[in-house]
This record gives C-alpha cells, sequence and structure tokens, in this order.
C-alpha cells in the first residue's frame, strides 16, 4: 500500500505541478494587461497636451521611472499572495490523505504488533522560500532614446506626437514585458524548488512508515519466537513435574496398599 501510494502521489503531484504553472502563466498575463491599462493611459494622457515631442518623450521618462516602481512594487506582492494561496489548496489534500494512511497503518501495527500507536503531528510540508530579489528588485524603467528622424521634421505636429507615441508604446511594452518577466521567473524556480522539496518530504514520511512497519514485523516475530521458546520451556517443566507427580503417585499406592 505504501509503495503503491508512493507512485500514485508521484503521478499526481507532476500532474498539479503542471497546472499551478500554469496558473502562475495566466497570473502573468494578467498582470501584462494590468500594466499596459495602468501606464499606457498615463502614455496617453501626454499626449492631449500642446508640448513638443521631444518634451513629451521627457516627461514619459519621468513618469515611467515614478509610476513603474510602486506599480510592480504593489503587484508583486499579490502575484506573491495568489500562488502562495494555489499552492496551498493544492496541497492540503495531500497532507490529510498521507496523515489518514499513516494513521491507518500505525493504527494497524498498534493493534496487531503491541506497539504504542502516536499519531503524527501536522506540520505543513510546504514553505514558500523568499529570495532576496524579491525585496531589492530593480525595476527596469529606462527608455531608449527617441529621436525624430529627418523625415519627421516636415511632418505637422500632429503627426510628429503620432509617431512617437507609437514608438514610446512599443518602449512602455518592452518595460512591461522585462518586468513581468522577472516577476515570473523568479516566482516559477520558487514553484519548481517547492515541489522538489514537496516530493521528497512525502517520500520521506512514507519511507519512515515503511521502515518502521517493518520493524514492527521483525519486533513481532521476535517476541512471538521468544513466546514459543518460553511455552517449550514451561512445557518441558510441566511434563516433569507431571512425571514426578506420577512417581509420587505410584509410590503413595504401593504404601497405600501394604
Amino acid at each position: 500500500e505504501i509503495e503503491n501510494e508512493a507512485i500514485k502521489t508521484t503521478d499526481l503531484l507532476a500532474g498539479d505541478k503542471k497546472r499551478t504553472m500554469q496558473f502562475l502563466e495566466d497570473l502573468a498575463e494578467k498582470l501584462r494587461v494590468e500594466a499596459r491599462d495602468y501606464l499606457g493611459e498615463r502614455i496617453a494622457a501626454l499626449f492631449t497636451s500642446s508640448q513638443s515631442p521631444g518634451a513629451i518623450e521627457q516627461r514619459a521618462k519621468e513618469l515611467l521611472e515614478e509610476e513603474i516602481p510602486p506599480f510592480f512594487g504593489a503587484k508583486l506582492g499579490s502575484f506573491f499572495n495568489e500562488v502562495n494561496r494555489k499552492l496551498e489548496e493544492v496541497i492540503v489534500p495531500y497532507e490529510a490523505r498521507l496523515d489518514d494512511l499513516l494513521g491507518s497503518l500505525r493504527s494497524a501495527a498498534a493493534d496487531l504488533f503491541e506497539i504504542p500507536y502516536r499519531p503524527s503531528s501536522a506540520s505543513s510540508a510546504f514553505e514558500m522560500r523568499h529570495k532576496p530579489y524579491w525585496v531589492t528588485q530593480k525595476w527596469n524603467t529606462s527608455i531608449s532614446p527617441v529621436s525624430e528622424g529627418f523625415s519627421d521634421r516636415f511632418f505637422p505636429s500632429e503627426i510628429r506626437k503620432r509617431r512617437t507615441q507609437k514608438r514610446l508604446t512599443g518602449e512602455v511594452e518592452s518595460l512591461i514585458i522585462h518586468n513581468v518577466e522577472n516577476i515570473r521567473w523568479a516566482t516559477l524556480r520558487n514553484l519548481d524548488a517547492a515541489f522538489r522539496r514537496i516530493s521528497a518530504a512525502f517520500d520521506e514520511r512514507l519511507r519512515e512508515t515503511a521502515q518502521a512497519t517493518r520493524h514492527a514485523m521483525v519486533a513481532a516475530q521476535l517476541k512471538r519466537k521468544q513466546n514459543e521458546s518460553t511455552i517449550v520451556a514451561e512445557l518441558a517443566r510441566i511434563r516433569q513435574t507431571g512425571a514426578r507427580l506420577a512417581e509420587l503417585a505410584d509410590a503413595l499406592s504401593h504404601y497405600l496398599d501394604a
């Protein structure tokens, strides 16, 4: 039963790991959309002014330096919490299932082999470990200088603004992709490490229980042999006593006859 459970747990964990990784990818895409909406609106608002494309570009750079760190810093916390909640949701049923299995095995050993049963204390097999870069993350806020081409000078101001806005939009998209990828990749590494720890923890508990069960069986066999030896010795003593009593009874019978 333990061996079958180990194989089954490995297979199920592999499937849950794949689904959790997809959950992470969905979160990352959701964050990209939110970042596009948030930063895109602020960049677009700059182009409603009458400033020159060069002045707008400079203000866009300043705005990104102001907005990106607090935006992604706040999103990082919620991103982590969502992944942490999902992983705990995945692991709890495994913990309960393993506790039930090990509890029933140990309880059976206690009944069969007269070994005290001690329920395993509940402990979380999962710990999402923080990495230093979660705290010291340096967000990318730099955009490449957007210089007007020679031909742009001959376009009307509105056309020049639209061309500048298009280039800036592309730069902002690159920044969003870069910063979201930092979060996604770091979380992906944490998840992969967490599943390895979980799998190792389950295997260890199953091995420990299997070993304890083997020890219980060996102890039971030794105890049975000891009991058999004791019984054999006791039977021999009883037979000797019986023989002696028979001799005494025979002697007593001759005495009475006389």
